[in-house]
């Protein structure tokens, strides 16, 4: 999901979180659970009937009522009510995926989106392990901002909270901050050392990688040392370090073609004595 599509979906979220008396919430997938809860409060708000028409839970009988007629007549009511909200919260992508939606009810309805949202254990069981693996296996990428970092990091977060998986918030800052691209290196250490790390919200720890953001993409030297001293010396000590190890890999591949006769039994020992020196030399250029 790229960060414009995610964007545009939390600011949907945030103005469906704070909400309108007469809105029904709209429905985004990742935060199924949240809807569920949201929609509950929503229809219980017109009447709770509403409600236990959607969740299947009305009674047969019910006993303010003095007629079969009437209470047919009430049900038919609550059913066009409650079927009315709960579709208008359902966005069209969705709903074009149900068929017959005239002729299914709104508790029929809300079945659907609970299997199709949730599933049962085995379903269930195969989104934990597919999201669980997400998060063991995110890295930033080298052209990724921080932005674009943070809200793909963030997103599979909210699906681990969906499905009821729980991690600390020292787990989920540490996580982040650990598989930042190796540029970041110095701001990592620098960040670890402070205290709030344990506790600070992934936006705060967000904010903070911010701020540093500019001085990772352009290193500059200071006399007044510090963070950005920092920076700067790892990024010229890395460039001179590589420079070097690429002198000695030319040197020793230079003395390797030009001595090595591997006819002569004593040559041959002496490349394969050196041999794993090159491959050392190359791993490290």
């Amino acid at each position: 999901m790229s960060s414009a599509n995610y964007s545009n979906i939390n600011s949907v979220s945030i103005a469906n979180s704070i909400g309108s008396g007469t809105r029904a919430p709209i429905l985004i997938p990742e935060e199924y659970k949240s809807w569920v809860g949201r929609m509950n409060l929503h229809l219980n708000s017109i009447s709770e009937d509403v409600w236990k028409c959607v969740d299947g839970s009305l009674p047969d009988n019910m006993t303010s009522l003095t007629s079969n007629l009437d209470i047919l007549n009430e049900r038919k009511k609550l059913e066009l009510q409650a079927k009315k909200e709960l579709v208008s919260g359902i966005p069209h992508s969705i709903l074009s995926q149900m068929n017959d939606i005239i002729l299914l009810t709104a508790n029929q309805i809300w079945q659907t989106l609970k299997n199709r949202f949730e599933g049962n254990e085995r379903i269930i069981g195969n989104k934990k392990t597919s999201v669980l693996n997400e998060f063991d296996n995110f890295k930033m990428f080298s052209h990724e901002t921080i932005h674009d970092a943070h809200d793909r990091f963030n997103l599979i977060t909210i699906k681990m909270n969906n499905l009821g998986i729980k991690k600390s918030q020292h787990e989920i800052n540490l996580k982040f901050l650990n598989n930042l691209y190796e540029s970041w290196k110095m701001v990592k250490l620098i960040i670890q050392a402070n205290p709030a790390i344990h506790t600070e919200s992934l936006y705060n720890l967000y904010g903070e990688l911010q701020s540093y953001e500019s001085s990772i993409d352009q290193p500059t030297s200071t006399s007044f040392g510090g963070p950005l001293a920092l920076l700067s010396t790892s990024s010229q000590n890395q460039t001179h370090f590589h420079d070097q190890s690429q002198i000695d890999l030319n040197q020793n591949q230079a003395f390797s073609n030009n001595s090595c006769d591997l006819s002569d039994p004593n040559n041959e020992a002496d490349y394969q004595h050196i041999l794993p020196l090159l491959e050392l030399l190359l791993a490290s250029a």
